[in-house]
């Protein structure tokens, strides 16, 4: 206290965490027992983001929280259909849509895994906008192409000197993670190697570094992508009902 007497108090440290991540962001409420915070149902509460200058990171600093009733909750869930959008098959009417373009968020690109979904969903929601699906799927019918296109863009790189973004050759070629580092291991075989430097890479090529196994290379990244293109007709073709219960039970 002012008198330089030690004082008593009480806190509860927690951590709370989504769908979106396996680690705990870290929180504290002054004042209150750690019996005092709900840990079964949804809740709403009052908080603020703090930094602590003792643990020297970022935490949330709780000022209320309270158990949702069944009814508010039941009532929200079962508003849940008008937030999502399904112009899947007829991505050409964003131009008359329901509500105003600007309390949208427009996913364009076909998620690779529900992940991408609930990722998207959250997103409007928290910014009180509807999620409007209007994506279709990759219809390649030989993967080997998306490969060659790789190498030509590649060469391209390497004659010009040029540098390059993962998510430019990524959306260029539309292809997601893992078909991304597999194909820079094919990339390898084939003679071409890269440096990476602030998010950019630069590309060589020498021809004695060409691999005997760059062929079984390329037939895994022509897997990986029909993995990523069986996957993205999945998500075209679910309906919007197991879409919705799946955003709102998530296993």
């Amino acid at each position: 206290d002012n008198r330089g007497n030690k004082i008593q108090y009480i806190k509860t440290t927690f951590k709370i965490w989504d769908d979106t991540t396996n680690k705990g962001f870290p929180g504290l409420w002054w004042g209150h027992y750690k019996d005092e915070i709900p840990v079964m149902g949804k809740c709403e509460a009052i908080a603020e983001l703090d930094f602590n200058t003792f643990s020297k990171q970022y935490e949330i600093r709780l000022v209320a929280v309270r158990l949702m009733s069944e009814n508010s909750w039941l009532s929200s869930a079962g508003d849940n259909s008008h937030n999502i959008i399904d112009l899947r098959s007829t991505p050409q009417e964003l131009d008359n849509l329901e509500v105003p373009v600007n309390q949208t968020n427009i996913l364009e690109e076909c998620p690779q895994d529900w992940g991408d979904i609930r990722r998207e969903y959250n997103q409007a929601t928290q910014c009180d906008r509807s999620l409007v699906l209007a994506y279709s799927p990759d219809i390649s019918e030989d993967e080997l192409i998306v490969w060659q296109q790789l190498v030509g863009i590649v060469k391209y790189l390497v004659r010009t000197q040029k540098t390059v973004t993962k998510s430019d050759l990524q959306t260029k070629l539309n292809i997601g993670d893992r078909s991304f580092y597999l194909g820079l291991q094919a990339l390898k075989k084939a003679g071409f190697t890269y440096f990476w430097e602030q998010n950019h890479y630069q590309f060589s090529f020498d021809s004695k570094a060409i691999d005997l196994g760059m062929r079984s290379s390329i037939e895994d990244f022509v897997l990986a992508i029909k993995e990523e293109r069986f996957q993205q007709k999945y998500f075209y073709q679910v309906p919007l009902s197991t879409i919705n219960k799946q955003l709102l039970n998530p296993i």
